[in-house]
């Protein structure tokens, strides 16, 4: 596990980035529901708030990750995120996934786990490739 580093600059690249995610993933707004913002703490750094697919196994979790990982990697952006649990409320349904499915997941696109002082959920970091 790494731990996240503090250092704040200028979010210019990270609010270029989420100008052109959001366009990237017009295509699937009736698929995910995806929240992108700045981090202040972490230079070049964009948090995934959330992302959930409106429609699970169906393929479009990985579309929207995808698109979102090829920009970071263009754009020299690393996008870190807090994986919910349980405790969140998140999910309520059976059928969902637990937290260690979306770690596996999150996993598949490079993610990381990383270490937070400030924050009990599990917490990932995926570097530009």
């Amino acid at each position: 596990m790494r731990n996240f580093i503090n250092i704040v600059e200028s979010p210019d690249a990270a609010n270029a980035y989420i100008e052109k995610a959001t366009a990237s993933l017009a295509e699937l707004s009736d698929k995910i529901s995806c929240s992108l913002g700045i981090s202040f703490d972490h230079a070049n750094t964009v948090e995934i708030e959330e992302i959930i697919a409106l429609e699970m196994g169906q393929g479009y979790g990985s579309r929207a990750m995808n698109i979102l990982c090829s920009l970071a990697d263009d754009m020299d952006i690393t996008l870190v995120l807090g994986v919910a649990n349980d405790d969140d409320g998140y999910f309520t349904a059976d059928d969902m996934p637990d937290e260690n499915q979306l770690i596996d997941f999150y996993s598949r696109f490079g993610f990381e786990i990383v270490q937070s002082m400030f924050d009990e959920r599990t917490n990932m970091e995926r570097t530009p490739n």
